[in-house]
């Protein structure tokens, strides 16, 4: 269904329920949190071609944030009922949602990595004393939690939701059997490629073949793993390792996923929430930095290292749930 909006009409508000997203067909628009408050800042604008709100439709959790016409726009709006045929449609839209999604992904990653340094550098080292200008770092990210806290609307709970019915585990691309031992991929590598493991299992390992060796995690049937590599250019920061003689794993490329949604479509949503997921998580993981900031600036102060230093062991607990790879 096509939409317009007027310039400065709000598309869809931060914290409401999403059913639709939309696909911007003319005009620029605005990605705010905080929209309207002191607090407002711009995550980023976005042209036509682009699409907004996926998020929301794929997971079915509240809108992370507010999308306002910067011009007059025209856009699709495309709910989950319409999703097939749209798909049907724009084959070509599917892989330029994952790279929409991935670059969410590369941009939250960069966030955290900002608030982790801003902490760090808080809690300094008694030769080098604070840098200058950190604690304007820690209030502002601070302040990023705050406005979270004030706006809370984002559900515990992820409501997936199967769009189609057919397939799931029909038809696959491209498909390899391992032995037992045999490694997928090292710690250091580049693929731009996902997995699928469709029979067995899959160790992962930090440190492998070396003393310091250590299973991370293990993922089994139906499970999703590798997804850093599909969506960056990254290395990747771990090992994956066939657990099972015979596993069987499908390697998922992007140049595939126009074939693989014509055959199997529920495979292609289900990689989908599995990424939703992940940048879902990766905004949690934000805002504990964010949070530990805000308990700095209300502490006025004190206590610093001993905020820092519980923080960065809760990063270290977590770290099995939310390894990348």
């Amino acid at each position: 269904m096509e939409k317009t909006f007027k310039q400065g009409e709000i598309i869809f508000s931060e914290g409401e329920q999403g059913d639709c997203f939309y696909d911007i067909e003319a005009g620029s628009v605005g990605i705010y949190t905080s929209y309207g408050t002191d607090a407002q800042k711009e995550l980023t604008r976005v042209e036509s071609g682009h699409i907004i709100g996926e998020l929301a439709l794929i997971d079915q959790r509240p809108r992370s944030a507010t999308a306002v016409a910067l011009s007059d726009v025209t856009a699709a709006e495309v709910n989950k009922d319409d999703l097939k045929g749209y798909f049907s449609e724009n084959p070509e839209k599917i892989t330029f949602l994952f790279s929409e999604m991935g670059e969410r992904v590369s941009r939250l990653t960069k966030d955290i990595s900002e608030a982790r340094e801003a902490l760090k550098e808080a809690c300094p080292k008694e030769e080098s004393g604070q840098k200058p200008g950190i604690m304007d770092k820690i209030k502002k990210f601070a302040d990023e939690y705050r406005m979270a806290k004030k706006n809370a609307a984002v559900s515990s709970e992820s409501k997936k939701f199967a769009a189609f019915k057919e397939g799931e585990a029909g038809f696959s691309k491209q498909v390899d059997s391992y032995h037992k031992g045999e490694i997928v991929f090292k710690d250091g590598e580049k693929a731009r490629c996902m997995y699928d493991v469709q029979l067995g299992w899959v160790d992962i390992y930090s440190g492998y073949g070396t003393p310091d060796e250590k299973l991370i995690t293990t993922i089994g049937v139906g499970s999703f793993f590798g997804e850093v590599g599909l969506l960056s250019d990254s290395e990747r920061t771990a090992t994956a390792v066939a657990g099972m003689e015979g596993t069987i794993i499908e390697s998922l490329v992007t140049s595939d996923f126009e074939e693989i949604y014509t055959q199997n479509p529920l495979k292609i949503v289900r990689m989908m929430e599995y990424i939703s997921d992940r940048v879902r998580r990766l905004t949690d993981e934000y805002l504990d930095a964010c949070a530990a900031a805000y308990r700095i600036t209300e502490a006025e102060g004190k206590d610093v290292a001993a905020t820092v230093n519980e923080y960065f062991t809760g990063v270290e607990k977590e770290k099995a749930d939310g390894y990348a790879i």
